[in-house]
């Protein structure tokens, strides 16, 4: 794969595959992308237990760069940012899970 565009389709295509999004990440990095971070982080926390230490530093981080990405692309490497714009009240709740779970990143924009 030598095209952006082929990486994103296979995402679009199979949500669920991590190792789509590590060879996409491995490809942005060699481009020095810096939307490489956002995916490794995404993975990252994906393999994370509940109660690392590191986590909700990785989370913080994750939403960081997330509030700086396209949504258009975010929507594309992250199946659930699919939902669209969150109201308030979703993303407490996403919050609230996260701190409990440690494996759902909250994501969207804000709606008021």
């Amino acid at each position: 794969m030598d095209d952006e565009s082929t990486f994103l389709i296979a995402l679009i295509d199979y949500p669920e595959s991590d190792c789509h999004r590590a060879v996409y990440a491995d490809w942005l990095e060699e481009r020095e992308d810096a939307r490489a971070s956002f995916l490794r982080l995404l993975l990252a926390v994906k393999s994370m237990l509940p109660r690392d230490p590191a986590l909700e530093v990785t989370q913080y981080q994750l939403r960081d760069l997330r509030t700086r990405l396209p949504l258009v692309w975010l929507r594309a490497v992250e199946p659930l940012a699919r939902l669209g714009p969150l109201t308030p009240r979703a993303l407490s709740w996403l919050h609230c899970a996260e701190r409990r779970h440690g494996s759902i990143t909250t994501l969207g924009e804000f709606v008021s």
